[in-house]
């Protein structure tokens, strides 16, 4: 223990009851608060209408506003994860809605994560991984479903890049994912995102990998793009939530430059595109629900021992 920590440690003691005593408690602090209509959406869902949710999605889709509707699909599908009712309603309403399926497919896989839970592998029961690769399996096709009623869109793809991550896919069906979602939206974030996941060192990739699509992201994305902070995100990863040991000192760390080198995003990173190009599709595509499911065929195979980097 260090002398200097020692010095202060009666202070610190002394003082602790105050710390803090003029900041406002936990649940008043809104991290990232919905914007107006989004508020509204979320409210109705929560008294039971789906009304509200199913114009604002209705718009994002006819305006291509791919990642103003990747947020709103998220925090959507949060609501439905306790409260489910006002989903099931739209669905039974409007079964081919390309928006209600959409949430339904994020709250499949939402469903899955909230059994295995964010906790390490070791900390994971046999039965909470059981059921988690289960429900992924099952959110395959409600996926697949998504993508087939608004091709154009890239959200799909972002929920089945996280499908990848949590059903152990092999790279060669990440692969194919990751090229229907650029194929949509080359500089959607939360596809980038979604992919730097499963190309980080506790999943599915190495610290290689994962610096070297953030920085090739973040060198050829436009003015204003969120992907400029990607590096960052992979400098975090790094430094902060990747486990185990390291044999390297800090010297002769060879990512200690790629973590320095991750520079805040410039001026007006963090104002998105809300209006891409549209862009066109031919049928060259494969089904997608077919190559969501061929996930699950290999699954058993690399899920029965439930242990590795890749179930983190």
């Amino acid at each position: 223990m260090r002398l200097p920590f020692l010095l202060t440690l009666p202070r610190v003691l002394r003082h602790s009851a105050t710390i803090g005593a003029d900041l406002p408690p936990d649940e008043a602090v809104v991290v990232d608060p919905p914007d107006a209509p989004l508020r509204a959406a979320l409210a109705a869902a929560a008294a039971g209408d789906h009304g509200p949710a199913r114009d604002l999605l209705a718009a994002t889709r006819a305006h291509a506003q791919w990642e103003l509707r990747d947020g709103y699909v998220t925090r959507l599908a949060e609501t439905a994860l306790h409260n489910p009712g006002w989903l099931d309603a739209w669905l039974d309403g409007a079964p081919e809605d390309p928006d209600a399926a959409l949430v339904k497919a994020e709250l499949c896989v939402d469903q899955a994560w909230e059994i295995r839970t964010a906790a390490r592998a070791r900390h994971v029961s046999r039965d909470q991984f059981q059921a988690f690769f289960a429900l992924l399996e099952d959110a395959a096709p409600v996926i697949g479903t998504a993508a087939e009623l608004n091709p154009a869109d890239p959200v799909p793809w972002r929920i089945a890049l996280t499908h990848a991550l949590g059903s152990q896919a092999p790279r060669a069906v990440f692969d194919d994912y990751w090229a229907e979602a650029i194929a949509r939206d080359p500089h959607h974030y939360g596809c980038h995102a979604a992919a730097l996941q499963y190309l980080c060192a506790k999943w599915h990739g190495s610290h290689e990998e994962m610096f070297t699509f953030a920085e090739s992201a973040a060198d050829t994305a436009p003015p204003g793009s969120k992907l400029h902070a990607l590096p960052l995100s992979a400098a975090l990863e790094y430094e902060v939530l990747t486990t185990g040991p390291t044999t390297a000192s800090a010297g002769s760390d060879p990512f200690t430059p790629r973590v320095a080198g991750a520079r805040p995003p410039p001026p007006g990173a963090a104002a998105i595109s809300r209006a891409p190009a549209a862009r066109s599709f031919s049928a060259r595509s494969p089904i997608p629900s077919a190559g969501l499911l061929s996930v699950n065929r290999t699954r058993t195979a690399h899920n029965s021992a439930f242990r590795g980097s890749s179930a983190w």
